[in-house]
């Protein structure tokens, strides 16, 4: 084989290693910093930056200074795309890369691996038909958990429809749906801390819900963004979550937010942040709830 081959094969193999190497930090990005569902999809464009990293060395060796300056430009502008899309910022890879290996294998609470868990099968996601979001949930007087969603009207003027709605017994059982008939508007949210039933305490004693880690970061427009790592205590399964929270510096700030019990005769709801545990010594579950931007949240029944 002469130099000019032996270059030529170099050459080659160097551009596929840069290739490689874009390629690389992209599915890294794409691996750490999203959820599942857009996981799949964002995986699918990895060839991207494997063609722009081998045009970059391809285009240098060769002395094609404009092409490599092309090919660079549109490597910057391809990642600054998508570290914007996956919200992602240096900060956010420095404390992704540093979290302790033990919280790892937390899961979101939206994130559909979540039914690999141990005791998953305890685990029911409320209400369960996943078009629909609860915009209402309570007990009604013969301990039924109702649960309803709401339409959303095309004229401002015109009122929402309900337009879903699950009942299940006080064994976590859903009833058939010629008994889901109305919904009792008077009833307050069963998660309505401030309801005048309920006694209410602050304390920086858990028993349920376990804190056991805070991730802080900047995100775009220099604001901050907090994960926390917790562990909600069920008989005979511990569930380890992560979730969005207030924003909360470290550890130690971490370690001085009060966890809140509202308590009566029969119901004590656990409230840490945005974080619910309803308890209710006539029913046969537990229902948490994970507050977001979205009426409700996330609300699972844990059996």
């Amino acid at each position: 084989m002469n130099k000019k081959n032996k270059k030529m094969l170099l050459i080659i193999l160097l551009s596929l290693l840069a290739g490689i190497v874009l390629a690389a930090l992209y599915v890294f990005l794409v691996m750490r910093f999203t959820s599942s569902y857009d996981r799949e999809i964002s995986i699918i464009f990895f060839p991207i930056p494997f063609i722009l990293g081998a045009s970059i060395c391809y285009s240098f060796a060769y002395n094609q200074k404009i092409s490599g300056a092309l090919a660079v430009i549109c490597t910057l502008v391809f990642f600054k795309f998508i570290m914007g899309t996956l919200g992602v910022t240096f900060s956010k890879v420095y404390e992704r890369l540093t979290l302790p290996k033990v919280y790892k294998s937390y899961h979101y609470t939206s994130d559909y691996k979540i039914y690999n868990l141990e005791g998953e099968k305890h685990l029911v996601r409320l209400p369960e038909d996943i078009h629909h979001i609860a915009k209402g949930i309570y007990l009604n007087p013969q301990n039924e958990l109702v649960i309803y969603d709401k339409s959303i009207p095309m004229d401002r003027n015109e009122p929402s429809v309900i337009n879903h709605i699950e009942k299940y017994n006080s064994l976590g059982k859903r009833m058939q749906e010629s008994d889901t008939l109305e919904v009792q508007q008077d009833i307050p949210n069963i998660f309505d801390g401030n309801s005048q039933r309920f006694l209410k305490k602050e304390t920086l004693d858990r028993k349920n819900i376990k804190p056991m880690y805070v991730e802080s970061y900047k995100t775009k427009g220099n604001k901050y963004e907090t994960i926390l790592y917790f562990e909600v205590k069920t008989q005979p399964y511990t569930f380890r979550f992560k979730n969005k929270f207030p924003y909360t510096k470290n550890q130690k700030e971490l370690s001085k937010t009060p966890t809140i019990y509202y308590e009566n005769d029969s119901e004590i709801i656990e409230s840490f942040g945005n974080i619910s545990l309803y308890t209710n010594k006539h029913l046969h579950y537990q229902l948490l709830q994970i507050k977001d931007d979205i009426y409700l949240g996330l609300t699972y029944m844990v059996k």
